[in-house]
């Protein structure tokens, strides 16, 4: 199941901490104008905590304070608030609730809301007169619930959004705009940490007659239940990907080129000896590289693909891989 992703999870907390900096700071600063240092400076420590967040988010789409952190603080501010203010401090937990709905994961922020549910109610127990807090709870708990339910309608809306943006609508691999994005990640991460990582490209030896003597339908059919046997040898840290008509790439982090040979050649066997089309065999080749430092996208995926075609011009159902030196090939044959 596709999640709302760290990043885009970071961009919505962006926006919540450049609204509780724009929002609390006048609010503590008269406080502490008043002397009231019990409302000035926990609320000011959270809003600085905050501005950190947005200004470095700006620079580098990265929130170095966990966002964690910054909403326990939050939920004692607001605790200290209708401790000090009664009633009109009980106003300040309802746009709690929708931030920490909009920060968080829904699982995460259930358990922070049910935190902040009862952390509130007992101050308001103190600081609001009975009829009051009574209300108080209930209205509470009902903006809680409605909150719940929005946040869960939402997040099944963006994955329904995201799978379809990221998946082939046939096979349900992925599609080449995810490919790129995972290729280019996993060079990043080699930039800054090292680590290995591989690429298969997959084909279909002969799809075209395939489809001319059995007719489309059946080749779609192949290619379904092809990514499905795939996906049963890999791992799930691993990707398919449909890179073009009969031609899949399986992104292989942690990997170096000799396991993926390994792996290409398990998937070749495993193949061809799966009834994907009766009374015939259907064949694979596959060309293989690991990732050298300094490879960009284009460099990576252009050796991959240079390892395929040595592996069709040998005669199909092979796995090849290229060479350190010019690409020359070397080719595992069945």
């Amino acid at each position: 199941m596709i999640e709302l992703n760290a990043n885009y999870r970071e961009a919505m907390a962006h926006q919540i901490y450049s609204a509780i900096g724009f929002l609390v700071v006048p609010f503590s600063i008269l406080a502490l104008w008043r002397g009231q240092l019990l409302l000035a400076i926990p609320p000011l420590a959270t809003a600085l905590l905050c501005a950190i967040n947005v200004i470095y988010f700006r620079k580098s789409q990265r929130l170095p304070v966990e966002r964690l952190f910054i909403s326990v603080l939050y939920i004692v501010d607001v605790v200290i608030v209708i401790h000090e203010l009664g009633t009109v401090g009980a106003f300040w937990a309802f746009p709690t609730l929708l931030a920490l709905y909009w920060v968080h994961a829904r699982r995460t922020a259930v358990y922070l809301v049910g935190i902040f549910y009862v952390s509130v109610c007992a101050a308001g127990y103190f600081a609001l007169d009975p009829e009051t807090s009574l209300r108080f709870a209930v209205t509470l708990l009902m903006t809680a619930t409605f909150f719940n339910i929005a946040s869960g309608m939402f997040e099944k809306q963006y994955e329904d959004l995201e799978r379809l943006t990221v998946t082939d609508h046939l096979t349900g691999a992925f599609n080449r705009r995810f490919m790129d994005s995972k290729i280019d990640e996993l060079i990043e991460r080699n930039k800054r940490n090292g680590g290995t990582a591989s690429l298969i490209a997959l084909d279909i030896d002969h799809f075209k007659r395939i489809n001319d003597d059995h007719g489309h339908s059946v080749g779609d059919r192949i290619l379904v239940d092809l990514v499905i046997l795939i996906r049963d040898r890999v791992r799930v840290l691993d990707s398919v990907c449909r890179s073009g008509g009969e031609e899949f790439l399986i992104i292989l982090p942690d990997t170096s080129e000799q396991m993926a040979k390994a792996l290409g050649e398990e998937l070749r066997l495993s193949i061809g000896s799966s009834p994907l089309l009766k009374d015939s065999q259907v064949t694979v080749s596959c060309g293989v590289s690991g990732l050298i430092p300094g490879d960009d996208r284009d460099s990576w995926l252009h050796r991959c693909d240079q390892a395929l075609y040595c592996a069709k011009r040998s005669g199909r159902n092979t796995v090849a891989v290229p060479a350190p030196a010019f690409f020359n090939d070397v080719v595992a044959k069945a």
